[in-house]
């Protein structure tokens, strides 16, 4: 599977290490979860990094970063899996969901059909 993320030229280094869970929750993660958040296209990438930003804002300097791994290593998550309300903002029972995952080490990555996003574990020992 190859996945793709967008950042700004300053987080290169740290852009696949999950370094910003730790300081915040999103959709998937609490705060002080490492995660990972990648998409299964460029124009997905673009969109999630997009979709919520002051275009006064972009940064000048973004760049795309692709990655691969073997699909053996990645669990696939049916959207009837999820929580009917998966894409309602500050969904506490996704981050629960996610950070336990993360917290199990027991696949790479998680990808679920419903967005075409992978995320994957970082800095627990999972990368």
């Amino acid at each position: 599977m190859k996945v793709w993320r967008i950042f700004p030229e300053r987080f290169q280094s740290t852009a696949f290490t999950g370094i910003g869970g730790l300081y915040a929750a999103r959709r998937w993660n609490h705060r002080g979860t490492a995660l990972v958040y990648t998409a299964t296209s460029r124009a997905l990438a673009a969109l999630e990094y997009f979709v919520n930003l002051d275009i006064r804002e972009a940064p000048d300097d973004l760049l795309i970063a692709e990655a691969s791994f073997a699909d053996d290593l990645i669990e696939r998550i049916e959207p009837a899996e999820l929580p009917a309300d998966w894409r309602a903002i500050d969904n506490l029972t996704c981050r629960d969901i996610g950070s336990g995952w993360a917290a199990s080490l027991r696949s790479f990555g998680a990808f679920h059909r419903g967005s075409g996003r992978l995320e994957s574990a970082a800095e627990s020992g999972a990368s």
